[in-house]
């Protein structure tokens, strides 16, 4: 029989310590062929829209779609056990898809960034950026956060809410845009049509996680930034493709072949690819279903274990 999980239930069944941990081996899956994944399905009518997100992983026997209906925000992940051949669970997955994008960004960046990254910038101050500083802190010995925003009441609602989750951590407003990108880690979660971050205002040695250009009219990032990082790596070559503007630039001056991109899944299970060098690297997530197939297997294993969920006539 199949469980419905509520978002207050998913609350208390994961932590981001978690999701870094399913997302990674949900990678790892997906490295030696043991997971599937489909670019994003975006359907739209003249009143709405939906998409559309299918992955499979054999190593956990489960497989299963995310469905984001435009108006309201309204999310599921619904995923089905492989071996049963049952429904296994249906989620609510508002929380459960920022926690699999931050972990996404705490993975790359641990294969990607300085290890001794010790500071940390972030364009934005929405709830995707919330648990991009949230996973990015859990992997790093971060001592420094520098946020920058376009709303001054939102952003000092984001520092207050960050500094109570890492009071041994300085959460502070940055006083420019270069000063942000000037950090170690540098995040983009913003909605923005036109660059945030330029590449001009980057240190030599920085990892970027850019995660808003979810669309190929959008960027965050200039072209520059791309042109100055020696790494690119992508969630999804297929996705990324069809729907990253951030590099859309790049593709068309020649400076990155798409058809060659470098995966996440690819760079996962081995040392961090730079070598001990100091290179300047670039992970551009769209959001891919693998991670929230894989978490929601966790949410449900959990909510079972505990008894939690409501039980579904099917």
């Amino acid at each position: 029989m199949a469980i419905y999980i509520k978002e207050e239930e998913v609350k208390n069944l994961v932590s981001m310590v978690d999701a870094i941990e399913v997302v990674e081996k949900g990678l790892i899956s997906q490295k030696y062929s043991n997971a599937v994944n489909e670019p994003r399905h975006r359907l739209r009518t003249s009143k709405d829209g939906i998409h559309l997100l299918i992955a499979g992983d054999d190593d956990q026997s489960t497989i299963g779609f995310k469905t984001a209906y435009y108006s309201g925000g309204i999310v599921h992940v619904v995923i089905y056990d492989t071996e049963s051949k049952q429904m296994s669970a249906i989620i609510e997955a508002g929380l459960l898809g920022s926690l699999r994008t931050g972990a996404a960004s705490a993975v790359a960046s641990k294969y990607m960034a300085n290890p001794k990254s010790s500071t940390m910038g972030v364009f934005g101050a929405g709830f995707q950026a919330y648990t991009q500083v949230q996973a990015v802190c859990e992997q790093f010995d971060i001592e420094k956060v520098l946020v920058t925003s376009r709303d001054p009441g939102k952003r000092e609602n984001f520092i207050t809410r960050v500094s109570k989750l890492f009071p041994d951590i300085a959460i502070e407003n940055a006083t420019s845009s270069e000063e942000v990108a000037a950090c170690d880690i540098v995040t983009t979660a913003t909605r923005s049509e036109v660059p945030v971050l330029r590449g001009a205002w980057m240190e030599s040695g920085a990892h970027v996680n850019a995660i808003g250009s979810n669309s190929i009219l959008k960027a965050e990032i200039d072209l520059e930034v791309v042109n100055r990082s020696d790494i690119v790596v992508v969630d999804d070559r297929a996705q990324a493709r069809q729907e990253c503007g951030d590099l859309l630039a790049a593709w068309e001056n020649g400076l990155i072949d798409p058809n060659n991109m470098i995966q996440l899944c690819d760079i996962v299970d081995e040392p961090n690819i730079r070598a001990g060098k100091t290179v300047t690297t670039l992970f551009e997530s769209q959001g891919i279903g693998l991670w929230d197939i894989s978490l929601a297997k966790l949410v449900m294993d959990r909510a079972l274990m505990e008894e939690k969920g409501t039980d579904l006539p099917f």
